[in-house]
C-alpha cells in the first residue's frame, strides 16, 4: 500500500489515493507551512485541488520504514518541482506518512510534511 500511495501522488490520481486512506472521518495532514487539517475530507479535497496542477512533479526517496502488527511509519525525503511565475521552482522535505490496518489493508492516517531549507545556490 505504501508504495501505491505514493504513485498516487506522483500521478496526479486522486480516485487510487482515496484507495490508500483512512475509511474513518479522522486524518491528520500537516503542510510544511503550518497548516493542519484534520479529516478524511479535507485530505481529499486538499489534494483534489493539488492534483488540478499538472505542471508539478514529486519524487520520495525512502528513509526509514518502521511495520508493526498494525501500524507502519515510512519516513521519506521529497523533491518537489513546479514552476512559478516561469521559473524553476524546486522544493524538498522531509515527509512521514503513517499507516494503520484496517479491514486487512494498510491505510495512510497521518501526513506530516517539513519543509526543508533551500539548496545552497
Amino acid at each position: 500500500m505504501f508504495a501505491e500511495h505514493i504513485k498516487a501522488v506522483q500521478t496526479h490520481d486522486l480516485a487510487s489515493l482515496e484507495r490508500t486512506i483512512t475509511l474513518g472521518p479522522q486524518l491528520v495532514l500537516i503542510l510544511p507551512n503550518g497548516t493542519q487539517t484534520s479529516t478524511r475530507k479535507a485530505y481529499v479535497d486538499f489534494h483534489k485541488e493539488f492534483f488540478a496542477s499538472k505542471t508539478w512533479t514529486i519524487q520520495f526517496e525512502t528513509i526509514s520504514r518502521t511495520i508493526g502488527s498494525d501500524f507502519a511509519l515510512l519516513t521519506t525525503k521529497s523533491l518537489y518541482q513546479d514552476v512559478a511565475d516561469g521559473k524553476p521552482y524546486r522544493s524538498r522535505s522531509w515527509v512521514t506518512f503513517t499507516f494503520q490496518k484496517e479491514l486487512g489493508q494498510w491505510r495512510l492516517i497521518h501526513d506530516q510534511n517539513t519543509r526543508l531549507p533551500p539548496d545552497p545556490q
